[in-house]
């Protein structure tokens, strides 16, 4: 559900920090999320807890570095797309919750394990 007040810069700035510290390079792991704590005003927060903040604010990103960041780690051109056709907080956090689970799905895959359905 859209949120009826534009998003509050701590939280436009943590999901920012959200997006560079969840890199396909990285050494970031499905079986301990939450290794990568984000600031959200005071609080350490999961990358997962902060796409789930930010959920529902239409504003336009505000950062076109972050846009750009979030797109280029995208390796599912569906997900580009959506990111593309609808650049705001709430999708972007969207977009990028589905990388987390595709990303944990391919972990799990590649060690022979079933993923857990929720």
């Amino acid at each position: 559900m859209a949120k009826d007040f534009p998003i509050p810069p701590f939280l436009s700035r943590a999901f920012g920090d959200a997006v560079l510290r969840f890199r396909p390079d990285d050494r970031w792991n499905p079986e301990a999320p939450d290794e990568k704590m984000i600031d959200v005003n005071g609080t350490l927060c999961s990358i997962s807890e902060v796409c789930k903040l930010v959920r529902g604010y239409s504003d336009r990103l505000s950062d076109n570095a972050i846009y750009g960041a979030l797109y280029n780690q995208m390796m599912n051109n569906d997900l580009k797309e959506k990111l593309s056709c609808d650049g705001t907080y709430g999708n972007a956090a969207d977009c990028m919750l589905e990388m987390i689970e595709l990303r944990a799905a391919e972990y799990l895959q590649r060690r022979g394990l079933s993923p857990v359905r929720r």
